[in-house]
């Protein structure tokens, strides 16, 4: 069964998750993925990597920003994943 693990700072982690959520394709109502479940120190870790890109980001000009949000809907994503893997295939 395939895992969604967290996003955070660039990298996929499993953080500290112990809980875990089914995900159903909705078209046939079969199971296809299980997703990791944050708590709390995930969440602050994911808070502090965004706090901290933030700062970057912000001092990007407008161009730039939508430079990148318009070149490649996947950058940033891990080899072979997609912005949109919780999702039914």
């Amino acid at each position: 069964m395939k895992t969604i693990h967290h996003w955070i700072d660039g990298t996929t982690t499993a953080g500290n998750s112990t809980r875990t959520s089914r995900v159903w394709n909705p078209a046939t109502g079969v199971q296809q993925a299980q997703l990791l479940l944050a708590e709390p120190p995930d969440v602050d870790l994911a808070v502090q990597a965004a706090s901290a890109a933030f700062e970057s980001w912000g001092d990007s000009s407008l161009s730039a920003r939508t430079k990148v949000l318009l070149s490649d809907p996947e950058a940033g994503t891990p080899s072979g994943a997609s912005l949109d893997m919780p999702t039914a295939r």
